[in-house]
């Protein structure tokens, strides 16, 4: 095991979807994550503290760009969706495609 803190495991969260994004041919992203700082490390709105952070926040930029759409929301922790929502994003984005 290693040590990570909470906002890196996020990170390597939020990651692995675009990744997955990319292996499965998807080019709208539309992200949700509980951590009001990723979130707004990743907008823009807070710069990253260390060079971890900025590691991470660089590559999530980068990866990005290559898609046509990407968007990430900061929701309350416990508020999930309900699995055939989440299901829905999974296959192709809200429209299902």
């Amino acid at each position: 095991m290693f040590k990570a803190s909470n906002n890196e495991v996020e990170y390597e969260t939020l990651m692995t979807g675009i990744k997955l994004c990319y292996t499965t041919r998807r080019d709208s992203v539309q992200a949700f994550s509980d951590s009001q700082l990723v979130v707004s490390q990743v907008n823009g709105a807070y710069k990253a503290k260390d060079d971890t952070m900025e590691a991470y926040v660089g590559w999530v930029r980068e990866a990005t760009k290559l898609l046509k759409y990407f968007a990430i929301t900061s929701v309350q922790t416990g508020k999930f969706v309900r699995s055939w929502e989440a299901k829905k994003y999974l296959v192709g984005g809200p429209d299902g495609k």
